[in-house]
């Protein structure tokens, strides 16, 4: 079994800020949510939850603490259906568990796992003072378990890995090393990707994460090819007519040679379960739809999984005789906890609304449209290869930028105005309460809080 903890940028410097008051060890709890899926499991963090310094002995090298201090802990982890693990500090910056430590947790989990009785998981961290972290779980029979990766996800993505475990960047991203290094190219082929929708822009996002050297790529699209998206995905042919496109996009990454694994799944987001789940499992997600659905479905699995999440989109105002009025392309970033797509205005409630009763009851879309009921029916922008592509290289580039930062701008989206040949950063919008709560919480029921998922993908 393979581990992982996710936790958000803000969770990061809340451990850093109370954990190294002093020159003393200290300690926090965490509510995390976790889930499990062919041979990985999760651990995301919820709440975090200080250990008072009053009630612990606290040296440079050592801390205890009373064990019932964490009876309130367990209750809430057990009533909301999450689990539980500790985090402290090593001011003298050793980066491995002390037999002090070993005792200490051994002690203490065996105290946990014996509350729970179910096998969730359970573990216990440390952060050294350039705010790394390090792990372990600890499962019923008391064995220790090293945590495979732990990620840390908001502007910028870190990721600290078990050192044991190590993969080699593929010949052909020699020149992507000598741009990023070394250790970024390699870091690249240990990510996982999804991607939802895979026409218009995101035929160029597939190939150049494939070609920047992604280890693994999730794709999701419900529809096949037909001619008239010969004009915007790159090697379609008349032959590949009648293909599903996530089948067409993975055998074509094969043909390439390209060392990545590649997941088709034929479904729509906003209904199956399964495509959601194994995107839960991915280090970072673009959508490439027109769909406000599947935005906002994606907007709560980044929360709820603390998934980085990049939404690109394309705005034309054509008459269709050749004239153009605006062409706008936006990059934009959420980080969990943060803004949404909801509260940046990329639609409201009427959207959504209007494409549930699209595809739940189209007979009667029809006729609230025809009784004027539902206004703003929006029409999809015409496509044209030229500004997708340039709009998903932005994107592709800002997500490089995220675990390898080199702008010179810090911002988490980003407008290009093709008509007036400009590039402006988008304005902060307010933080998504309806989304901030949910932070970490993993899996609950039913999924995502939302009914009307089915279990099975093609």
């Amino acid at each position: 079994m393979n581990y992982t903890l996710r936790l958000t940028e803000n969770q990061q410097q809340e451990l850093y800020s109370y954990l190294f008051v002093d020159e003393n060890e200290s300690a926090m709890l965490a509510l995390c949510g976790f889930d499990s899926c062919e041979g990985e499991t999760l651990l995301l963090v919820h709440k975090l939850i200080p250990v008072p310094y009053e009630i612990c002995e606290r040296q440079p090298n050592f801390m205890s603490w009373p064990a019932d201090f964490a009876e309130s802990a367990l209750e809430e982890a057990k009533k909301e259906g999450l689990s539980i693990v500790k985090f402290h500090c090593h001011p003298s910056n050793y980066k491995k568990f002390s037999a002090t430590d070993d005792s200490s947790d051994s002690e203490l989990f065996d105290y946990f796992n014996a509350y729970f009785y179910d096998g969730r998981p359970v573990g216990s961290f440390v952060m050294v003072p350039d705010k790394s972290l390090f792990g372990r779980v600890i499962v019923p029979d008391g064995d220790f378990v090293t945590v495979n990766k732990i990620s840390v996800i908001g502007s910028k993505h870190e990721y600290y890995f078990d050192e044991l475990a190590t993969k080699v960047a593929p010949e052909f991203t020699i020149r992507n090393q000598q741009t990023f290094g070394k250790g970024t190219t390699q870091l690249l082929q240990r990510l996982k990707i999804g991607i939802v929708g895979c026409s218009g822009l995101g035929t160029p996002t597939i190939l150049e994460l494939a070609r920047s050297g992604i280890g693994e790529l999730i794709l999701i699209d419900r529809e096949k090819i037909e001619v008239e998206n010969l004009n915007r995905i790159f090697g379609a042919s008349h032959k590949d007519i009648g293909k599903y496109k996530v089948d067409f996009f993975k055998e074509k990454l094969s043909e390439y040679g390209l060392d990545i694994k590649v997941t088709a799944i034929k479904a729509d987001i906003t209904e199956d379960m399964q495509g959601l789940e194994t995107l839960s499992y991915c280090d970072h997600i673009f959508t490439a739809t027109d769909e406000y659905l599947a935005r906002d479905v994606i907007n709560r699995l980044a929360t709820y999984y603390i998934i980085g999440y990049t939404d690109l989109s394309i705005g034309l105002s054509a008459d269709g005789q050749g004239g153009i009025d605006s062409i706008v392309g936006w990059v934009r970033y959420m980080v969990p906890g943060g803004s949404s797509l909801f509260t940046r205005g990329m639609y409201d409630s009427q959207d959504l609304e209007r494409e549930s009763l699209m595809k739940e009851n189209p007979t009667e879309f029809k006729k609230k449209m025809d009784q004027k009921y539902i206004k703003g029916a929006k029409e999809k922008s015409p496509p044209v290869i030229s500004l997708n592509a340039t709009v998903s290289s932005l994107g592709v580039t800002d997500f490089l930028n995220r675990i390898h930062p080199f702008k010179y701008k810090s911002e988490l989206g980003f407008c290009i105005d093709f008509c007036e040949n400009t590039i402006d950063s988008e304005a902060e919008y307010q933080i998504c309460s309806a989304l901030k709560s949910y932070v970490g919480k993993g899996r609950v029921s039913p999924f995502l809080n939302l009914f009307g998922l089915s279990k099975s993908a093609a």
